[in-house]
């Protein structure tokens, strides 16, 4: 069964229709038929952003008021769009329209993102005033209402995907410690996630600034452990001893691996390669383990790259061995193209190879 794309899922006529009939309920000097022909005209040409940039900029057009009136009118409609991607036209009006009134606008995003998030909105206001917004922020990380809290981690997220990264914070990661600090102890997943994210954005650029921070946190409080596993997950994987050691793993993996299978020697693209092995802990007393694994694939010109992927956290108990299953599907994506050759699945205890095992990828 074919997905139907996100652009044709939340950007069709009938979304339209609702969107411009509730905007006539709250402004009568929309003409819903006008904006709807509008809205349709020629989208079968426009993709996913290009139609949310549209509709935000359509509607900008049929909106004309001041903007703080355009914005208490759209405050009013967005609540119908919660959890809905067409629901991001309300952050992205303010993006667009809202750059030279910052006061309205950081009310306006605080208020949408409870529907939408705001967390692209708000970057561009970093360039407008940096000061002034990473004083909103670290407001907001106080706020009751936990998506607010979460937009305050994730919008100033040094590398925040889909978005420009934020210098300032790559070079200075001490600029965001005030909303970390404040966050370490979130109990919304939501939030947690963000905060993990950021701290493990920061991690590429300055792993030490983040193990330093991490070992002030309470590893007893069990929603700030979450935070530092998932923050640390990059440099664990690269075999960080002082992560290791953080999270309560030797940095010495005591294991012995056992047994090691590929369920086949070649695979074609778009199928799938089935792994399993088993691990016994050469060691009695109870202990955990870090197990990736990594597919060395195959580039453009001849040689192998490395790709770390979590597998699981292993509790060892009473010296019994554990046996652990993965299946790992070849096929082209926008981030990764694959290239026929010898390939390698690669097993890692707290981050130090086990074994490497060949196998060939065919063409389809």
């Amino acid at each position: 069964m074919t997905m139907e794309p996100l652009k044709d899922q939340f950007f069709n006529a009938e979304i339209f229709k609702q969107y411009t009939q509730l905007l006539h309920a709250n402004h009568s000097a929309i003409n819903t038929e006008k904006m709807l022909s509008e809205l349709l005209q020629d989208i079968e040409k426009y993709e996913l952003k290009e139609r949310l940039r549209n509709t935000t900029n359509i509607t900008y057009s049929h909106l004309q008021l001041p903007y703080k009136e355009q914005i208490a009118i759209l405050s009013k409609v967005a609540p119908s769009f919660k959890g809905n991607f067409f629901g991001m036209i309300f952050p992205d009006f303010v993006e667009v329209y809202g750059l030279e009134d910052m006061d309205t606008s950081f009310l306006a995003m605080e208020h949408f993102t409870k529907y939408s998030s705001s967390e692209f909105a708000i970057r561009p206001f970093f360039k407008i005033d940096f000061d002034k917004t990473l004083k909103q922020m670290i407001a907001w990380s106080t706020h009751e209402n936990y998506h607010v809290r979460r937009l305050s981690s994730e919008g100033s997220r040094a590398k925040l995907p889909w978005s420009f990264h934020l210098k300032e914070m790559i070079e200075n990661p001490s600029i965001t410690k005030p909303i970390l600090e404040n966050l370490k102890k979130d109990k919304e997943l939501y939030v947690k996630k963000s905060v993990a994210n950021h701290l493990n954005d920061i991690t590429k650029d300055n792993p030490d600034y983040v193990l330093t921070l991490l070992k002030k946190w309470n590893k007893d409080n069990t929603d700030t452990f979450w935070i530092m596993k998932q923050a640390l997950r990059t440099v664990v994987k690269k075999g960080n001893t002082d992560a290791m050691k953080l999270l309560g793993f030797n940095s010495e993996a005591k294991v012995e691996l056992v047994h090691f299978h590929l369920d086949k020697k070649k695979v074609s693209l778009g199928e799938e390669l089935t792994f399993e092995f088993k691990i016994t802990p050469t060691i009695k007393d109870h202990h955990s383990v870090v197990i990736d694994f990594a597919v060395h694939y195959q580039k453009s010109n001849g040689t192998t790259a490395p790709k770390v992927f979590k597998l699981k956290d292993v509790a060892f108990q009473n010296g019994k061995p554990v046996v652990l299953k993965k299946r790992v599907k070849f096929e082209d994506y926008t981030t990764r193209k694959h290239y026929p050759g010898e390939h390698f699945i690669e097993l890692l205890a707290n981050g130090v190879s086990l074994a490497k095992h060949p196998f060939t990828l065919k063409k389809a």
